[in-house]
């Protein structure tokens, strides 16, 4: 893990990342892989141990994430990027602020996460007046519960792809690209699209 050309690689949900700039990576500038199928979390660094339902250690990956916000990701190939991350969960929330990304090859990526809200990010392909071919924020089919909170994304060719289970919400914010909002058939049967706020199509 972690030898492609890297910022920062995270293996587990329990380190804050704040006001951090990663640059001249040849693939992700952040990422969190929260998934092992042998390291355990342990609940006395839970911020919230009524999460753990009684157990003394949970799976890295039902872990929300300490506090992210205040990042920068630039001239790279992925500005940020969430691997296995509270994928199938009912309980807890992990909020990414306030992250920047520009001059990447895509924004953000999410693959195999849930429950999982960004919020007042910046996710710039091209500023020129034109459009960068790619995603600023995509995901995979397995994705879900989550929610884009007050984001610019501009300068692509989709903006946001919205998963394809159970809830997504795009709340306010700001979007200038060829395609703003992508939503695909769904592939659950409890699968809802919300588009809330004052959302800016420019």
């Amino acid at each position: 893990f972690g030898h492609g050309g890297h910022g920062f690689w995270l293996q587990g949900p329990g380190v804050e990342v704040v006001d951090n700039i990663a640059t001249g990576a040849a693939q992700a500038a952040f990422i969190f892989f929260t998934a092992s199928s042998e390291a355990e979390f342990s609940v006395a660094n839970l911020d919230d141990p009524t999460l753990a339902a009684g157990r003394t250690t949970v799976p890295v990956g039902t872990v929300p994430l300490k506090r992210v916000s205040g990042n920068t990701a630039f001239a790279s190939g992925t500005g940020l990027e969430t691997w296995f991350h509270l994928t199938h969960m009912n309980d807890g929330q992990s909020f990414i602020d306030h992250m920047t990304t520009w001059n990447t090859d895509r924004g953000i990526f999410t693959p195999y996460p849930g429950r999982t809200t960004i919020r007042d990010a910046v996710v710039s392909g091209r500023t020129d007046g034109g459009w960068l071919w790619g995603t600023g924020i995509n995901r995979n089919d397995v994705t879900n519960n989550m929610t884009y909170e007050n984001i610019q994304v501009v300068g692509w060719e989709v903006g946001i792809s919205v998963p394809v289970n159970r809830s997504s919400v795009i709340r306010d914010g700001s979007f200038r690209n060829i395609r703003d909002i992508e939503i695909e058939t769904a592939h659950d049967t409890i699968r809802t699209v919300d588009i809330v706020g004052d959302p800016k199509f420019l």
